[in-house]
Formats: structure tokens, C-alpha cells, sequence
């Protein structure tokens, strides 16, 4: 049985893992053709180009939605189903 003092250890490690995933997924993405569904069944497709450190928002260039293209666009992660991009595209060390 694990004590209190051992089990927020073992949360905080999990929770410095998750983080390292996370920081690893974008910058994997980062430079990456990407599709994005998002809600109302809006489904858009653009270059992936930075997240912000909480994952709360990403920028994405050329951002071709459904009523034409935008230069660049700032997502709100909350309006977000999914995030696609080709995984020969982030296959690079470290991120398997």
C-alpha cells in the first residue's frame, strides 16, 4: 500500500511524463500540414506553426475552411475535436 508522501510522487512523475508527451506532440507539429475537425462539423486543414505552453490555443497558417483561406489563424483548443497530420511526417527521434 502506497502512503500519501509516495503517491504524490508517483503523480507528479506521471504528470512530468504527460507533460514531456505533450511538449514532444507539438514540436512534432510544429512546420506540419495538418487537419483540424472541429465542432458544428467544421473540418479545416492548414500548416501547424506553434501551440501556446498550456495547449489552450495553436496557430496555423494558411487555415482553408470552409468559407475560404485565411493567412493565418489563431484556434482556441476548446473548439477542437481532433488535430490529423501524416505520421511519416512525425516520425523523428524521440517521439515513439
Amino acid at each position: 500500500m502506497l502512503n500519501a508522501c509516495q503517491m504524490a510522487v508517483s503523480e507528479q512523475q506521471m504528470n512530468a511524463e504527460l507533460r514531456e508527451r505533450f511538449i514532444r506532440l507539438a514540436t512534432a507539429l510544429s512546420g506540419k500540414d495538418v487537419s483540424i475537425s472541429m465542432y458544428e462539423r467544421t473540418e479545416t486543414k492548414g500548416k501547424m506553426v506553434a501551440m501556446n505552453a498550456d495547449g489552450s490555443h495553436f496557430i496555423v497558417e494558411g487555415l482553408e475552411t470552409p468559407l475560404g483561406v485565411l493567412p493565418r489563424a489563431v484556434i482556441r483548443s476548446q473548439d477542437t475535436l481532433a488535430i490529423r497530420a501524416k505520421w511519416d511526417q512525425l516520425n523523428q527521434p524521440g517521439f515513439n
